[in-house]
């Protein structure tokens, strides 16, 4: 199971929620000062200079309403974007996740159980942030796989079929982790 806290920056980990990473120095203002503060609403599809065709947009609703079905707790986000090479995609994604206000209907709490994708398709870049009550469910080496996994499956099925495998590879690993911590949770008699 996961709990690591990493810095978006240099990706060191944290032993809990710090105000600026110990390693490198990085805080949350460091990227509202790369990326300012307006930013779209994060819902579940985010495709802001509309890269996406409309089946494409309709298919990855489909698949997220799926997953957000059999995990109730969690908000999945797809942000699809063109964003400057110079521009660390990290770092992106944490400014675009703490930013972005909040989906109709959705409380600030539900933030920290949202899972965020981000994938730059020019420069061939994709980053995932989960929030601070999905970390425990998820390992970084495990989030290390699912991106791995993802740039594998779009070289060689295409971006739906990639993004419908990284969703439901996901969707393996947090029910897996369900069960185990349901093990470790001591029943009544």
């Amino acid at each position: 199971m996961g709990g690591e806290l990493l810095c978006p920056s240099c990706g060191a980990t944290q032993s809990h929620a710090v105000a600026k990473c110990t390693d490198c120095g990085f805080t949350g203002e460091n990227s509202v000062s790369l990326f300012g503060l307006a930013a779209p609403p994060m819902e579940s599809i985010v495709d802001p200079q509309n890269l996406f065709t409309t089946s494409e947009k309709k298919s990855f609703i489909r698949a997220i309403s799926l997953f957000e079905k059999k995990f109730p707790q969690i908000r999945l986000t797809l942000l699809r974007t063109e964003l400057p090479p110079r521009y660390d995609i990290k770092v992106f994604a944490f400014w675009y996740f703490n930013v972005a206000p909040l989906r109709s209907g959705e409380q600030a709490e539900d933030r920290m159980w949202s899972i965020l994708l981000v994938q730059d398709p020019d420069n061939r870049r994709i980053a995932v942030i989960g929030g601070y009550l999905i970390e425990p469910f998820i390992s970084a080496d495990q989030w290390d796989a699912l991106l791995f996994s993802l740039k594998n499956e779009w070289q060689n099925a295409g971006r739906s079929n990639a993004l419908k495998c990284f969703i439901h590879k996901l969707s393996d690993i947090l029910q897996a982790s369900f069960v185990d911590c349901s093990k470790k949770i001591p029943r009544r008699t």
